[in-house]
């Protein structure tokens, strides 16, 4: 939790160069502790410190290594799939890193798990938790006035996948406007362009 703090008060440049890096010079001996956690993660029974280790493990997405990034996705998809509960709630906590590699990988992942397990009828918590996660989602990436709505592709791909498996178990998670706010091209979310500096043709100029 401190290691949660300290890391989501920086920005990305600090975060980079500090911890990022620290993570880049110990990645082997990190994905030692994936797979461990991976075998661990698949028992059946998950104290609350499994939560911490898996908060560790979504704070190693800010890697720039595409190999350590997916072996961290599949490490927190085990954890999803056991307590998605738990894992819904990092998921949407993720919602406010700056850094877009942590929700995108955070959602990948709870997206892989409710994809797996959501017709299954003994995986009971998973059916319970979908439709509200679904509703939290929303609110957080699609409603009119979300806080933490974003254009990348791929992480609203797997947030719009989630919605899709919650309305399959509860058709009424969301009402037929809020579904309305998930089709795209979903214009009413803001433009990433809106509030971009504008240069003097002077400068631009004087740049080429």
């Amino acid at each position: 939790d401190f290691l949660h703090g300290v890391l989501m008060a920086m920005s990305n440049t600090q975060r980079d160069l500090f911890w990022s890096e620290w993570v880049r010079e110990k990645s082997e001996e990190i994905e030692d502790d994936f797979k461990f956690l991976s075998i661990r993660w698949t028992a059946d029974c998950l104290d609350e410190r499994e939560i911490r280790r898996a908060r560790w493990v979504m704070w190693t997405l800010t890697s720039t290594s595409r190999s350590l990034r997916d072996v961290a996705t599949k490490t927190l998809y085990e954890f999803a799939a056991k307590r998605p509960v738990e894992f819904f709630r990092l998921a949407l906590e993720a919602t406010a890193v700056s850094d877009p590699y942590v929700p995108e990988r955070m959602f990948a992942a709870a997206y892989g798990a409710a994809l797996a397990t959501w017709s299954d009828i003994n995986a009971v918590e998973m059916r319970e938790a979908l439709p509200q996660v679904a509703r939290e989602i929303y609110q957080a990436m699609f409603a009119p006035d979300a806080r933490h709505s974003s254009w990348h592709a791929l992480y609203q791909q797997y947030c719009l996948g989630t919605i899709a498996i919650a309305r399959m178990v509860d058709p009424a998670c969301l009402s037929e406007d809020e579904a309305a706010h998930t089709l795209p091209p979903l214009c009413h979310l803001p433009s990433p362009f809106e509030n971009m500096p504008q240069y003097d043709p002077v400068v631009i100029e004087r740049a080429k």
